[in-house]
């Protein structure tokens, strides 16, 4: 069994993206087969269900595709931050980045810290 993004296959005569929904849909169809091989059953064939698209381009802003629907805008990026507080384990993790986004949402902070200028070595 090949699985995630070392594995291609094309569907309808196009390639699967090589990216995380594919690898998750591959591992759950792979660990059926196995443990339907294992109990003398036959195998069953993937079969690749897209859950869409979504980025974040900033501030108030994203894009979306799901099931044959775009959007845009503030919608669309709400719809982006919940389904990624969603796919966090456990409820103190969830708890924990949407009280860090708020924050940094309201009061403007940067969510990442960069260098900007180089410091002098003592």
């Amino acid at each position: 069994y090949v699985i995630g993004d070392a594995a291609y296959l094309e569907v309808a005569g196009a390639p699967l993206p090589m990216m995380a929904p594919v690898a998750i849909q591959m591992a759950e169809t792979a660990a059926e087969n196995i443990r339907r091989r294992i109990a003398g059953e036959p195998a069953v064939q993937f079969r690749y269900r897209d859950p869409g698209s979504l980025a974040t381009i900033g501030r108030n802003a994203a894009v979306a595709y799901i099931r044959g629907i775009g959007f845009t805008g503030f919608p669309a990026w709400v719809v982006w931050l919940v389904v990624h507080i969603i796919q966090l384990i456990g409820f103190r993790n969830k708890l924990f980045v949407l009280l860090n986004w708020a924050w940094d949402y309201f009061f403007y902070e940067r969510a990442a810290r960069l260098i900007t200028e180089l410091g002098t070595r003592d």
